[in-house]
């Protein structure tokens, strides 16, 4: 388990080394407007799981703009430690594919909604377990032109073996 656990540490923090280079050489000219990048963003999250329970954790978004020229695509990484109680400890590793929605009339709420993957990994009482899924992902930004931090708040369903819905809230810097 320890194993795993460092290589998705070490494959998220590659990651966010990588991205910005890629941010760098990413803007695309739509026929009508120009599309920027999102920057890269790190935040810091609370979670609630209907079968974990309480949660806290880290999170990457940055731009796919590479991948989708012309979209207003983003990647959300994650990693979550729950703590269910009775000895048990449940990490929760997520990467998800999300479409920003921009409305002209709420300048100040960015929704989203996607989908990605989820490794969930379990031990407690001298056993493990891992479980891979799928997410599907809905949430909403509230940027402000007055500071770098921004507020979100999220909702996952997690689709395997034992289906879960996550709500989550934090900052991203």
């Amino acid at each position: 388990m320890k194993t795993i656990v460092n290589t998705l540490i070490g494959a998220l923090a590659l990651s966010a080394l990588f991205v910005p280079s890629l941010q760098a050489q990413t803007r695309t000219t739509t026929t009508a407007t120009t599309i920027a990048p999102e920057p890269t963003g790190f935040g810091v999250q609370i979670d609630f799981g209907s079968d974990s329970k309480f949660g806290v954790g880290g999170r990457i978004r940055h731009s796919l703009m590479g991948l989708f020229p012309a979209a207003p695509v983003s990647g959300i990484g994650s990693i979550d430690i729950f703590f269910p109680g009775e000895g048990t400890t449940y990490f929760d590793f997520n990467y998800n594919a999300v479409y920003n929605f921009t409305h002209r009339d709420a300048p100040k709420v960015a929704p989203y909604a996607g989908a990605g993957l989820d490794l969930a990994v379990a031990s407690g009482n001298g056993a493990s377990g891992t479980q891979l899924g799928v997410n599907l992902v809905g949430g909403a930004q509230f940027p402000s032109a007055h500071s770098s931090m921004t507020p979100y708040v999220e909702l996952r369903g997690v689709l395997s073996s034992g289906t879960q819905l996550v709500l989550t809230g934090g900052i991203k810097f």
